[in-house]
């Protein structure tokens, strides 16, 4: 692709970094592309950083050429499917555009999973191969009855391509033996570039395909919804790969723009100020449940000093940002199967409680009743999303087609999600429409419920989920984690809670732990 085909505009002069904006004709949006043009025009210039190793532009590019000669070699045709499961490492990352370079569609595996649901996931999207990490291995081996078309291991870590249990397996490694020629082979925006899992709101977990076109654009909105310009240092707080956070809303906008990714095993609340200032970080990546935590650590001394600009995905915070030198807490809303529906505009003044505003560049978005019918301005209901252009959202539930007529019906992608718009086009999250709870006749948002929760000093984080009642509907159970090292009573929340929250939505029951039991990509 050539290096023209990005229109780059600076606006906003006054501000310490001009604004970069991006356009990319739709027929041109493959994440092969990218790493191609990121490769022609940063080369050299580091990229990505793991545990002290730098790879630069032009080493992930040519690694992933030698990826997709692996694939080639071992029979893996373009159209085919083939699934990640791997701890965060560069492996993951070089796997993963090396996938796109050959026009496969990849499966990324949510580390937790075992038995019957990675049984499902791997059977639905028929994955013929696997490049997997060695502590991963015996969960495959148990489920290889119901995977007759799983044929290949790519193993990371042991070295040996001995047959496990009916497998053929190759050493990872055994790319960097192939030439780094490009493949050229024919990628386009429509082409599958993943097929995500997702739980959605009832039944099996749902495999979104998601076309190039789809990837590519997720990443753009993400890069105008952070202001990124060339060169920036993208922190990724321990996402893992398999999430769409960490990739195209991290890995592309670092292609696009020429910055550094810097990717960690994991999550760790005490090592994350010290990772941005060792390594200079301009921008974060992480879930809302994090700025909380980081804001209840011990102060420090720098903290005044940080270089971190922005942190996307997360709520609005005075505290935060003045406590850790300005830096801009960002909120958009979306999802695997759209993308950023809506977006914090970097240029306005943020609206309190809002989600950011309607992404109308790319989406049409209504909220609607139970019937479809779509609600007043500051009416809940659920979020339903329409793309404006072709392949850049999911396509398709792949091998359910009952499903993905019923999550569009009426025209209209059907979220799970409530929410409500007000007249000036920002969205205001409500809850998934599964975790609503309903009680004396009240309907009742978990996440609101939570929000007062986790602003009592001495509480670290919390769940608020329902029970059942004695007298129908549901109670409420809050669990919470203290503060390290407070002393925290019942009697103390219940008296918050009742200075802080309408009666119907004060938890009848309170249970304190020492933590949540969490995701990989630390959701609760």
């Amino acid at each position: 692709m050539a290096t023209n085909a990005y229109a780059f505009d600076f606006l906003d002069q006054k501000r310490e970094a001009a604004r970069l904006t991006y356009s990319l004709p739709l027929s041109e949006r493959t994440v092969t592309n990218l790493v191609r043009s990121a490769a022609e025009r940063f080369g050299d210039r580091p990229f990505l950083h793991f545990k002290g190793e730098v790879w630069s532009f032009n080493d992930v590019d040519r690694k992933a050429n030698q990826f997709a000669a692996l694939l080639a070699h071992l029979g893996v045709a373009a159209g085919s499917k083939v699934a990640i499961f791997l701890s965060n490492s560069p492996g993951g990352g070089v796997g993963w555009v090396g996938f796109g370079k050959a026009n496969v569609a990849y499966v990324p595996v949510n580390n937790d999973y075992a038995g019957d649901i990675l049984a499902h996931q791997l059977g639905r999207a028929d994955v013929s191969a696997i490049v997997i990490g060695d502590e991963f291995i015996g969960r495959v081996q148990h489920v290889k009855d119901r995977l007759p078309g799983l044929e290949i291991l790519i193993r990371v870590g042991e070295k040996s391509e001995e047959a496990v249990n009916g497998f053929r397996c190759v050493d990872f490694d055994l790319f960097d033996q192939f030439l780094a020629t490009d493949p050229d082979i024919a990628v386009f925006n429509h082409d599958p570039h993943a097929i995500a899992f997702t739980s959605g709101t009832t039944g099996l977990s749902k495999g979104a395909v998601a076309p190039n076109g789809h990837a590519v654009t997720f990443a753009l909105d993400t890069s105008r919804t952070m202001s990124l310009k060339e060169g920036e240092k993208i922190y990724n707080s321990g996402m893992p790969l398999f999430h769409s956070l960490a990739t195209w809303m991290g890995i592309l906008p670092a292609l696009i723009t020429g910055s550094e990714y810097i990717l960690v095993e994991k999550f760790s609340a005490s090592r994350f100020w010290p990772d941005i200032h060792a390594f200079g970080a301009t921008v974060a990546l992480g879930v809302f449940t994090l700025p909380p935590i980081l804001l209840k650590q011990p102060p420090r001394e720098d903290d005044c000093r940080s270089p971190l600009k922005r942190f996307i995905v997360t709520q609005q915070n005075d505290e935060f940002e003045k406590r850790f030198n300005g830096c801009r807490l960002l909120n958009a809303y979306g999802q695997t199967e759209t993308g950023c529906v809506t977006l914090t505009p970097f240029d306005e003044e943020p609206r309190r409680g809002s989600c950011g505003k309607v992404n109308s560049e790319t989406f049409e978005v209504r909220i609607v009743d139970e019937f479809d019918h779509e609600c007043a301005p500051g009416v809940a209901g659920e979020i339903t999303v329409r793309p404006k252009h072709p392949f850049v959202m999911m396509t398709e539930y792949y091998n359910m087609p009952a499903e993905t007529v019923e999550a569009f019906r009426n025209l209209w992608f059907h979220t799970g999600d409530r929410g409500k718009l007000d007249e000036d086009g920002y969205m205001y999250f409500v809850d998934r429409k599964k975790d609503a709870m309903r009680r004396r006749g009240e309907n009742i948002s978990s996440y609101e419920v939570e929000s007062v929760v986790n602003r009592h000093p001495k509480v670290l984080e919390s769940a608020v989920i329902a029970v059942p009642s004695p007298f129908g509907e549901d109670d409420l159970k809050a669990v919470v984690i203290p503060q390290p090292g407070e002393k925290l009573t019942h009697e103390e929340l219940w008296d918050f809670f009742d200075e802080n929250m309408p009666r119907f939505w004060v938890p009848r029951y309170i249970e304190f732990r020492d933590e949540l039991p969490k995701t990989p990509n630390q959701k609760i």
